[in-house]
């Protein structure tokens, strides 16, 4: 039989099936509706009966078509239930309905993964579940390619007034801490390659007043420090991370904490508009968690921007660059605003995280409260792609005349 009115769209198909296979199951004989108890009856796959059942009890029909298992795994239930005892009319009836399911894929979508993904655009809900578990599934198969994962990437830049520095003006002091934690090796047979900044080369004794230096927060690490071997390739540093695989709990950090200075903050030119935290995680990451933390005076009044990049095959893109236009990304994640203080910023990867950014606050004279805080935070990232927060310069100058009339007034 064709589909019948009521199964021409989405929402009427999702409303069929959930009603259909959920008689269906009501009445298998002798059975409660507990997946283990309904899976033994049918001799079913727990799992499989387990995700039907907890499809057609969404709210939403559009998230029951975008979680249930496929036309042939509900086929293979329904025709169980018909062996066990349930009545004819009742499987009829479910069959249709998964008949429509699978002529709606086949006919107007093609493919299993194109249905879902065309649903998902217009119902948040199912676009962030659909998104989350395809993001999930490119961070399993990056870990077992390349052997290596971590629970967490982070990416921390605190900006503060400096001190006066002659000769500079608008002089912001940048702390950044950026790197894994949870550090993990998976295959033995895999040498590791982690691709990071130059490291900070500090003479000691140097009285430049704008270089660089390390910082050094080994004391706030959650597991021991990665023991690193580099070499320098095409001017990059590239570290070696090939422990002994010991166990589950063999996890490593390995941040790299810069501190300098920056005059002319916050002054935009033709061609430098913003300004901002970029970062990309390297190796596979269960989550990225990127903090902008603004004292008062820094970039004060500016919304920020959350742009995503494709990098593979092109490198890193510059902020706003045309020639990368292509390569940005829609993302459905949102840059977070925090409010003032570090309160809201303590993260389970990371136990000692915000007496790292006291600690770092209070080296330079001030207090944590005197920060606003800005975050993204993404569950499992996709390997290869760039994430940024910008500050767009132009909105601080005007932000400045706003608050200098208000004075005047």
């Amino acid at each position: 039989m064709g589909m019948s009115k009521a199964l021409i769209t989405p929402e009427g198909l999702g409303e069929s099936l959930q009603v259909a296979i959920g008689q269906v199951l009501e009445q298998v004989p002798g059975c409660t509706m507990r997946p283990t108890d309904l899976s033994r009856r049918l001799g079913v796959s727990r799992a499989i009966v387990s995700r039907t059942m907890s499809a057609i009890k969404r709210e939403s029909v559009i998230e029951t078509l975008t979680s249930i298992p496929g036309p042939e795994s509900l086929r293979t239930i329904v025709l169980a239930a018909s062996v066990a005892g349930v009545c004819e009319e009742e499987v009829q009836a479910a069959i249709e309905a998964i008949d429509s399911f699978a002529e709606m894929i086949r006919e107007q979508y093609g493919t299993r993964t194109a249905f879902n993904a065309a649903l998902s655009v217009d119902h948040d809900d199912a676009r962030e579940k659909f998104e989350q578990a395809n993001r999930y599934k490119v961070y399993k198969g990056m870990t077992h390619i390349l052997g290596v994962e971590c629970k967490l990437w982070l990416s921390c830049t605190i900006r503060m007034p400096s001190d006066h520095i002659e000769g500079c003006e608008d002089l912001v002091c940048l702390t950044t801490v950026a790197g894994p934690s949870g550090l993990r090796r998976l295959r033995p047979d895999m040498p590791i390659y982690l691709n990071h900044r130059r490291p900070v080369k500090h003479k000691h004794g140097s009285q430049d007043p704008m270089a660089a230096k390390p910082v050094d927060i080994k004391g706030f690490y959650t597991h021991p420090p990665a023991e690193l071997k580099n070499f320098e390739f095409n001017g990059q540093t590239v570290n070696t991370f090939n422990p002994d695989i010991q166990g589950k709990n063999d996890c490593y950090d390995m941040f790299e904490g810069i501190t300098v200075h920056v005059s002319d903050y916050h002054k935009s030119k033709p061609d430098f508009l913003y300004r901002g935290t970029s970062t990309m995680p390297d190796p596979p990451a269960m989550s990225l968690v990127i903090d902008s933390i603004n004292h008062r005076d820094v970039l004060s009044g500016i919304k920020p921007e959350l742009y995503v990049y494709r990098t593979l095959g092109r490198g890193l893109a510059k902020l706003k660059d045309p020639a990368r236009e292509r390569d940005l990304v829609v993302v459905d994640e949102e840059i977070v605003d925090c409010g003032m203080g570090i309160s809201k910023l303590a993260l389970s990867e990371f136990p000692l995280y915000t007496d790292m950014i006291e600690h770092i606050c209070e080296q330079r004279g001030f207090h944590p409260d005197e920060f606003q805080v800005h975050r993204i935070q993404i569950p499992y990232p996709v390997y290869g792609f760039q994430y940024l927060i910008a500050y767009r310069l132009q909105d601080a100058e005007w932000s400045k005349i706003d608050s200098n009339q208000e004075r005047d007034e």
